[in-house]
């Protein structure tokens, strides 16, 4: 049986069944990106990469980037700081602009 696919930027992709997904994962191969690093996104970041994803965050702004690169927050949110410094530290996450 054929594995089903999406269509994916105009080129059609075989979706990956969650087996793979836990072996992409736990082989350390599972990398995501999240685009915004503002509330939501740098949340959302710091919480994958502790759960083992690779992470690179992409933002717009330079200097929200830099600050996420010294594991600092552009704003506050109780433990986000913390989280992100061990993430940055263990190259779990990533910033950039580009």
């Amino acid at each position: 049986m054929k594995k089903p696919e999406q269509l994916l930027c105009g080129v059609s992709m075989p979706i990956p069944t969650p087996d793979e997904i836990d072996r992409w994962h736990k082989s350390g191969k599972l990398v995501a990106s999240v685009f915004g690093l503002g509330y939501v996104g740098l949340c959302l970041s710091a919480f994958m990469a502790q759960r083992g994803i690779r992470v690179v965050g992409v933002d717009v702004s330079e200097e929200v980037v830099e600050k996420v690169r010294r594991g600092e927050t552009p704003f506050f949110e109780p433990g986000l700081e913390e989280a992100l410094k061990t993430c940055i530290a263990s190259k779990m996450l990533e910033a950039t602009t580009d």
